[in-house]
């Protein structure tokens, strides 16, 4: 699970990792939290994951991501990606 801190609500952030993790194939979903953060929980191989990553540190061109928590859990059965 991944929260994101930044400039990250309001920029298209949600739809970008959407974008991303459906070419991935990542599983889970992405939602915004109302202390302004965006919370990401993503399933997948690992090396899938740290590529998501990689995209989540850039974000879309409007976002300004300053930090992100990395909290490793027990995997869900999700079946895609979803917009919460």
């Amino acid at each position: 699970m991944y929260k994101i801190h930044g400039l990250v609500q309001g920029v298209g952030f949600r739809s970008f990792v959407y974008h991303h993790a459906q070419s991935l194939g990542v599983k889970g979903y992405v939602q915004n939290e109302f202390d302004g953060t965006v919370t990401i929980l993503a399933q997948g191989e690992e090396k899938i994951l740290l590529e998501l990553e990689r995209y989540l540190k850039s974000g879309p061109s409007f976002s300004q991501v300053r930090e992100i928590e990395v909290t490793i859990i027990s995997p869900m059965n999700y079946y895609d990606f979803e917009i919460h």
